[in-house]
């Protein structure tokens, strides 16, 4: 089915650009070829905005969201013993679903889309809580896009902002709990 839709993304513009192309030649007068302009104008506008708009447009979005409250937040940092991190520095608070009696934080968090076809745009905001007060320790918000692309066989394009959050970045775990001293 993508193939047949990615064919037709190729062959309209193509058949339209030949039409064009010898309507152009049959034209007498310039009023035609303006006519000819406009309307081949027009089908490429449509076309730009099936392939490139789309994503230009929702990537605006999430820019402008983003500026306004995306981001980390650090309200309190926790400071942990050593033990409680493991080898690569993670504390591994869990969810606040599969949290524990004796869990003295958690992680709690919700997903909110703005549109859900193709592209999609969503906000992803994800918080840590201190159990006893439950009070917010820090959080972070994400928009996201993804899709928008021309259909067909290949994988569809995504943006988030804030960038480089949990690729290597700064991540929101380890701005809030931070490792005491050896003992």
């Amino acid at each position: 089915m993508s193939g047949l839709i990615a064919l037709i993304y190729l062959l309209i513009p193509v058949v339209t650009l030949l039409y064009a192309r010898r309507r152009w030649k049959e034209a007498v007068t310039t009023k035609e070829k303006r006519w000819i302009i406009v309307i081949f104008g027009l089908i490429f506008l449509f076309y730009f905005w099936l392939a490139i708009g789309k994503k230009w447009y929702y990537d605006l979005q999430v820019n402008r969201l983003c500026a306004k409250d995306g981001g980390i937040k650090v309200y309190e940092t926790v400071t942990l013993p050593p033990e409680r991190f493991d080898k690569w520095g993670n504390v591994k608070i869990k969810s606040k679903r599969f949290m524990s009696p004796e869990d003295q934080y958690y992680l709690d968090s919700e997903e909110h889309f703005y549109r859900k076809h193709n592209p999609s745009f969503s906000k992803s905001r994800d918080w840590y809580v201190r159990k006893s007060d439950e009070k917010v320790l820090g959080e972070i918000i994400i928009y996201s896009r993804g899709g928008g692309d021309l259909y067909g066989p290949w994988f569809g394009t995504g943006f988030r902002c804030p960038p480089g959050v949990n690729e290597g970045g700064p991540n929101l775990e380890s701005s809030i709990f931070l490792k005491g001293a050896q003992e």
